[in-house]
């Protein structure tokens, strides 16, 4: 007599509560920790931006002997009211050749950013408003070095202080009042 050796296809029912308890309790550990880095992600973006942005306005300033301004921009085209502070949608880097801080028809965008992510905010405080000009050597306004842009998240908040000769400086913690 000849046995037949059966041959398994397939899985059984406890094979299939094992692989599901594994990818139930994977995705739960898993799902928060990638929510987090995202953020910080996006944390690191919208500075790296904004850094970017002033060091372009700056080198502008510089290079053509011109000011150069960037300003807080909620729809891509135009700058935000001089009372504006918020900085969160994104902003413009532009030619200023008239030199007046605004954007006008005779001045060239340079660089335009934008965001569309409500899980930060970007404020900039009085000195700053809605906007940052560079005059023809690179340095800012008298009255605006020393102003603050105040970063804040679900996680964490940063300060970013524009300096005396238009650099910003990132600080790990909230902006003193």
């Amino acid at each position: 007599m000849s046995t037949r050796q059966r041959h398994q296809r397939g899985i059984n029912l406890i094979e299939l509560l094992v692989t599901i308890s594994i990818a139930t309790t994977s995705l739960t550990v898993g799902v928060p920790s990638f929510q987090g880095l995202r953020i910080s992600q996006d944390r690191s973006s919208a500075i790296i931006e904004l850094v970017s942005a002033v060091r372009l306005a700056r080198s502008e300033a510089a290079l053509r002997g011109t000011p150069a301004s960037i300003c807080a921009s909620s729809d891509g085209s135009t700058c935000g009211t001089s009372a504006a502070t918020d900085w969160s949608s994104g902003w413009l880097v532009f030619r200023d050749e008239d030199g007046d801080a605004a954007l006008d028809e005779t001045d060239l965008v340079v660089k335009t950013v934008q965001f569309s992510n409500p899980q930060f905010t970007l404020t900039a405080d009085s000195q700053l408003g809605s906007g940052i000009t560079f005059r023809q050597f690179g340095y800012p306004r008298a009255s605006q070095a020393g102003g603050n842009f105040a970063y804040a998240d679900a996680r964490a908040s940063r300060c970013v202080n524009l300096t005396y000769i238009g650099r910003l400086n990132v600080a790990d913690e909230a902006c003193a009042q």
